[in-house]
This record gives structure tokens, sequence and C-alpha cells, in this order.
């Protein structure tokens, strides 16, 4: 996929996670030999913040959901564990914030622009 296709489809995911009350806080964030972190949103609950960590993938194929899971292997889920966790360090350096709350989603986008966002995915999952 070229680099405006991939910029297309996470622009829609940005768009749909403003739409549902979400806060970006950061696009591509670099994390050294990890890698990058696609989208970085932040929502603020009655408690806690939540910080939402989502992987980006669109697909052209009819079964874009599961060609979706399947991108994220072993080692794909190592590296988005270490690009988390700095970016937190990142994040609590920051903004002297370390109360709130942490999530993994990934939100799949069709060459039709459809979505589908799958929340609170559990990376440790994929190592295991």
């Amino acid at each position: 996929m070229n680099w405006a296709k991939g910029q297309n489809f996470e622009n829609i995911a940005t768009d749909y996670m403003i739409q549902r009350g979400f806060c970006v806080l950061d696009r591509n964030w670099h994390a050294g030999k990890y890698g990058e972190l696609d989208l970085i949103c932040k929502k603020s609950e009655s408690k806690k913040d939540i910080l939402v960590f989502i992987e980006v993938k669109g697909r052209n194929s009819k079964c874009f959901e599961e060609d979706g899971l399947n991108a994220i292997n072993q080692s794909k889920a190592k590296k988005l564990i270490h690009s988390i966790q700095a970016y937190q360090e990142h994040y609590e350096k920051n903004h002297n914030e370390c109360n709130y709350e942490i999530r993994f989603d990934l939100i799949l986008v069709s060459s039709s622009e459809q979505v589908i966002h799958l929340e609170n995915i559990s990376l440790i999952d994929f190592i295991s």
C-alpha cells in the first residue's frame, strides 16, 4: 500500500474517533526501533482518562476484517507493546499525569471507506 492510501485510511480513522468524542493526541508517533503508533486518542471519563492506542489497517479485500486481524503477528504485537510503553513514558513526563487507563484498538478501513472498530484487543494474546 502506498503512503497516500495509508494516510487516507488514517484520516478516516481519525475522523471516526473524533466523531465519537475522542481527542487526538498524536498520529504516526515514532518509538525509535519499535516503529510507530498510527493513532493515539484520549477520552476523559468520570474518574480517569482513557488513552487509546490504535493500529489502522486499510484493506481492499472483501474479508478485510479477517485480513486486518491477521496483520498483527507476534513480532508486530511485541513492537506495539514496546511503542505503547515508550509513549506512556513520554506522556507522563510531558503531561505530569499518570492516572489513566490504556487500551489497544484496531480500526479497519475498507477501500469503500467502511470502518470496523475492534476495541480493547489484548496484544499479549498475539505473543503467547
